[in-house]
């Protein structure tokens, strides 16, 4: 929530280390991967926490959005963003 990103990555490694079907701590490694390392892995966790729960968080479809924009998967990033626009009314 601080967008400390590179901190708090070391910490979520360690939860999905010890709880890798943890939909929410998969979420946020996803968002920090984004932010500051590997949009290819960011990707990745969100799709997998996507998968496991798809109410893990109520911005998933903008931040999977931004992570498919990001690895240049344009219609899917279109796709995601109007289901989150369409989401929010």
């Amino acid at each position: 929530k601080l967008e400390h990103y590179r901190k708090a990555l070391p910490f979520l490694e360690k939860v999905v280390e010890a709880e890798p079907n943890n939909a929410a701590a998969l979420f946020e490694t996803g968002v920090c991967y984004l932010h500051r390392y590997s949009k290819e892995k960011g990707l990745n966790y969100l799709q997998k926490a996507y998968s496991l729960d798809s109410n893990v968080n109520k911005h998933i479809h903008y931040w999977l959005g931004r992570a498919y924009h990001q690895n240049y998967e344009y219609d899917k990033a279109i796709a995601e963003c109007n289901y989150y626009k369409n989401s929010l009314r």
